[in-house]
This record gives C-alpha cells, structure tokens and sequence, in this order.
C-alpha cells in the first residue's frame, strides 16, 4: 500500500511537471518559432535570416509571422536578397501533440528579391541556390536513429506565394522590374515524416528562387540578343559609310525626299 501511495505520488508530480512544461511551451510560443524559423532558415542558406515578429494563437490553430528578411550571400551587396511582409500559417489543431506538426497551408505574401548580376551569368539568386544545395537534403529525418534529432518535425499540405515582385540590378543593363506569378507548392512533408524547420525552409525557397532565376535568365538572354542586334547593326552601318561616297549620300537623301508625303 506504501508504494502504491509513493507511486501515485510520483505520477501527481510528473502530471504537475508536464503541466509546467506545456505553459511555458504555449506562453513561449511566439519566441520559440520566431528562433526556429531563423535558425532553420539561416543554416539552410547560410546567411542571415531575420524574423520580425510571431504570433501564434494555438487556440485557433493559426499564426502569422511578420517581415522575414534574408541577407545576400558572401561576396554581394549589403543589401538583402530578399524579404517578404508576412506569412499566415493555418494549423491542424489535432497535431500539436504529435509526433509530426501538421500545417493546413500556409500563404506567403509580398515576397520582394533584389536579384543582383555579377559579369553576364553570376548572380545573388544563383549563389543562395548554391548555398541550399550544399545544406541537407529536402528529404524526411526520419532516417536519423530515434531520439537523435531535437528538431521538430513539420509538415505542409499547401504553400501559396502571392504578390511577388523581382528586381534586377546590373551594372551592364541597369535596374530592372520582371515579372514573378503566383504559385503553389503541395506536399512538404507528411504525417509519417516530416521535415525539419531547415529541410522545410530549403523546400519552400528553392522553388522560389529557381523561378526568380528563369525570369532574370530570360530577360538577360533578350537583353543580350538586342544588345548583338545594335552591334551588328552599327558596324553594317560603319561599313556602309566608309564604302558610299560623301555624293552618293546625298543622292540618297535626295531619293527619300521623293518618296516623304506632303
């Protein structure tokens, strides 16, 4: 009966413990993704990612997460790569205690990426996808032995970009204002294995980026052509002149002005 009693009150005291370490987890919460999301998103890219602010209603199962900036890879500008206004994340209510977090969607709104160009072929958008393949592989952790990761493990059944913008800037061209479309990702991840915060921020950033990538590679391939275009076009017309005479010149300027209307 003594240890009947002494394990009940052992079981009261863990009970009591437990209960301490679930209100400090939903009275910390905000903090707690606001560290996730820049430690995950810094070692996937390896560069500063910065989170303004979090706000996570477990309750409602939804959060939001405000002004998330990411600094240009090494051997660019002071300037961030890109950065975005917000991200609303609608969570399953059902999974906050289990072993994977599962998020319904999640909307990421008003990306802006400064693209930057170094020579005709290098740029910032180039380097940062460099940095993400070098990092862990988008894949589940659940090939880690039990126990051996910390990290929690995530879940997206549906992530929208909306109002994104690209700018491009080079010293060749200028600044440039492309297009960049909405789009939709599905799938991050699962119930059974999830990703972590890092696997999850490379999943959700390669895809933008490599869109970013195509735009700025087909504006540059225009702006190329035509570049070629005025080029050959200049010394046809250099060649021209240095085989017409000063008179011949004039007869055709004499010509045109037959056929110009009165």
């Amino acid at each position: 009966m003594k240890a009947l009693k002494i394990l009940a009150g052992v079981v009261i005291v863990i009970a009591i413990l437990l209960g301490i370490g679930t209100y400090l987890l939903f009275k910390n919460i905000n903090d707690i993704v606001k560290f996730a999301v820049e430690e995950g998103g810094t070692q996937a890219t390896k560069t500063a990612v910065v989170l303004n602010s979090a706000e996570i209603d477990v309750g409602e199962g939804r959060g939001q997460l405000n002004a998330l900036s990411v600094a240009n890879p090494a051997g660019f500008s002071a300037n961030n790569i890109f950065s975005l206004d917000k991200i609303v994340v609608d969570v399953d209510p059902q999974s906050l205690t289990k072993d994977v977090l599962v998020i319904d969607e999640i909307t990421i709104d008003g990306v802006k990426i400064l693209g930057e160009l170094k020579g005709l072929t290098e740029t910032n958008i180039t380097a940062l996808l460099n940095n993400l393949d070098q990092g862990s592989g988008s894949g589940s952790s659940s090939d880690s032995s039990a126990g051996e990761s910390k990290d929690p493990l995530l879940a997206v059944k549906k992530l929208v970009f909306s109002n994104s913008e690209l700018a491009l800037s080079s010293d060749e061209f200028g600044s440039l204002d492309l297009s960049l479309p909405s789009f939709e990702l599905s799938n991050l991840g699962n119930e059974q294995n999830g990703l972590t915060p890092q696997q999850l921020a490379k999943a959700a950033i390669k895809p933008l980026l490599d869109r970013a990538q195509d735009a700025v590679e087909d504006e540059l391939k225009e702006k190329v052509k035509d570049k070629a275009e005025e080029k050959i076009k200049s010394e046809l017309k250099d060649r021209l002149q240095d085989k017409v005479s000063e008179e011949d010149l004039e007869k055709l300027e004499g010509l045109k002005s037959l056929f110009k209307k009165d």
